[in-house]
């Protein structure tokens, strides 16, 4: 009996330890799972209607609706993957996935189940993959990329998304993807780094324009007082000399 306690204890440490960074064989892999409202999700990133990646966002469910989980997916040996949702079954969002080939922003659109599965909320597609690395993502319904709607203009993941996400289908935010192969495909699972467009925030933004403006304010003063700033005087000694 003890024996018997001590190897399941075994096993789930293992299964614990290995759904960190999953590794599928010709099986299904450990769901990919998390919730659009967890600032410790390291897979999200946010969207506002324009071409560009940003931080996430936690504000209210209109900011949360934008936000996207991205994972990168490197296929070892190609074949038919099999993505099927079941996060909104278990009381989450309604998905909207998208599947990109190539690494990082510059990934080119593949599909969406807004294309191939649009009448099924926890959608099932099938993918024929060759081996290679491609990303894919997961938000709620109607927060769809740019490159799903421009597919003859260069599509890629780094055209970002519309920011239609619908708070109404958030749920409990949770979303969940499972990801399997029967022919023998082998592929590795980790969420996306490096992709978010540094953009500064508002504050930043308004310290700048202030170091911009008291900058001019000291030299009009200065002109104003007939001194001529140190950097023009240097430059009118040079233009003399």
């Amino acid at each position: 009996m003890e024996t018997c306690l001590r190897l399941r204890l075994a096993a789930a440490a293992v299964a614990a330890a290995s759904s960190l960074f999953l590794t599928v064989g010709s099986a299904a892999a450990a769901p990919v799972s998390g919730y659009l409202n967890d600032p410790t999700n390291t897979a999200l990133v946010g969207s506002d209607g324009y071409q560009d990646l940003q931080a996430p966002r936690f504000g209210d469910d209109g900011e949360i609706a934008r936000n996207v989980a991205v994972y990168e997916l490197t296929v070892g040996t190609g074949g038919t993957v099999a993505f099927a949702s079941s996060g909104w079954f278990a009381g989450g969002a309604e998905p909207y996935f998208t599947l990109f080939a190539g690494t990082g922003t510059a990934a080119t659109f593949v599909d969406s189940n807004g294309l191939s599965d649009p009448f099924n909320i926890d959608f099932s597609l099938m993918e024929s993959l060759a081996a290679g690395t491609y990303m894919f993502t997961l938000g709620v319904w109607s927060n769809m990329s740019f490159a799903e709607n421009n597919p003859d203009a260069d599509p890629t993941l780094g055209d970002a998304f519309t920011a239609l996400g619908d708070p109404n289908r958030l749920g409990n935010y949770y979303y969940e993807l499972g990801i399997s192969s029967n022919d023998g495909a082998t592929f590795n699972i980790a969420p996306a780094t490096g992709i978010i467009t540094a953009v500064p925030e508002p504050s930043s933004w308004l310290l700048i324009g202030f170091g911009l403006l008291a900058l001019g304010l000291a030299r009009r003063q200065a002109l104003g007082h007939g001194q001529i700033p140190l950097a023009d005087r240097q430059r009118r000694q040079d233009m003399i000399g």
